[in-house]
């Protein structure tokens, strides 16, 4: 996932080059007909970007000539978030796909259900009341 702030792609210039790049070679050379031929045009466009394709952002390097693997082990379990005491925090339902904080209902995303949740600044304009 990537964090930036909405309305300001400038924020998330690696990531919209990207998507450039993919726009420009893969969905411009054909019309994909469905799902499962889209996957088979991004596995055959992997290869080319990570290991054929030079980069001008990183000196005309191939992208897996810079990949270095990370030294420390991913955990099996991540520890719980630890939020402070004056926040209100919800646990995010599995099926309801919504918590309900100052009397409105809120959408969330199904990745979060089972989660441990608090709102830190709550637009009153954005989702719709059930």
């Amino acid at each position: 996932m990537i964090h930036a702030r909405p309305y300001h792609p400038q924020s998330r210039g690696k990531n919209e080059r990207f998507h450039r790049s993919m726009d420009d070679e893969v969905f411009a050379m054909r019309q994909l007909a469905d799902h499962a031929e889209a996957q088979k045009a991004f596995d055959a466009w992997r290869p080319v970007y990570n290991f054929e394709r030079p980069h001008e952002g990183i000196g005309f390097a191939k992208p897996a000539q810079r990949y270095r693997p990370s030294p420390r082990a991913m955990p099996g379990k991540l520890p719980d978030v630890e939020y402070g005491a004056s926040l209100i925090v919800r646990t995010i339902s599995r099926t309801k796909g919504y918590a309900v904080f100052k009397g409105r209902n809120w959408k969330v995303p199904e990745a979060f259900g089972g989660e441990r949740l608090t709102a830190s600044k709550v637009s009153t304009t954005s989702p719709k009341t059930r």
